[in-house]
């Protein structure tokens, strides 16, 4: 879905869509970059399902991913980051699940909880590229924005997975 947005070397996010699934890979030149794709599919066949809490769980590895980048002082691709389509939970979102969940409130506080969340993590990541590095890992700590938005979208995942549980 999305192709390499710049610089060499820069994250590369490849959606492919086969008989029942959808996925995402990473290039292997790029592995190093904060990244939100996995090898396994994500989504059960017709993607009108999805596993909730693999989601959730990939963006809590997107916490861990950001703060070993700040650490080891690598660039982001923010704009990537901030954008809340390129995942594969936006693409979901933005997709088929728009299509079938279109005004429940789960998916609807799913879908502002995700977008608040690249909101935050792009944050943090433009600290990290403004050389603010003590105060990009500060912005990772409990109680900090970043990790208010990644508790709602876990919370959002819960109530969605419930939501699509009572539904099916």
């Amino acid at each position: 879905m999305a192709d390499d947005l710049g610089a060499p070397g820069s994250f590369v996010l490849k959606v492919g869509k086969g008989p029942g699934k959808l996925w995402a890979t990473v290039d292997p030149e790029t592995v190093r970059k904060p990244s939100y794709a996995t090898y396994r599919p994500m989504f059960e066949p017709e993607g009108l399902a999805m596993d909730f809490l693999e989601h959730a769980h990939q963006h809590t590895l997107i916490r861990e991913t950001l703060g070993a980048a700040i650490s080891e002082q690598r660039s982001f691709d923010v704009r990537e980051l901030k954008s809340d389509r390129l995942c594969p939970t936006g693409c979901w979102l933005h997709g088929e699940g728009s299509r079938r969940w279109a005004g429940n409130h789960a998916f609807l506080n799913l879908l502002e909880a995700h977008r608040e969340f690249h909101l935050r993590a792009a944050e943090v990541a433009e600290l990290a590229q403004r050389g603010a590095t003590v105060e990009a890992q500060r912005a990772l700590r409990n109680g900090t924005p970043f990790a208010h938005a990644l508790a709602d979208l876990n919370a959002a995942f819960r109530r969605m997975k419930a939501a699509a549980t009572v539904a099916a």
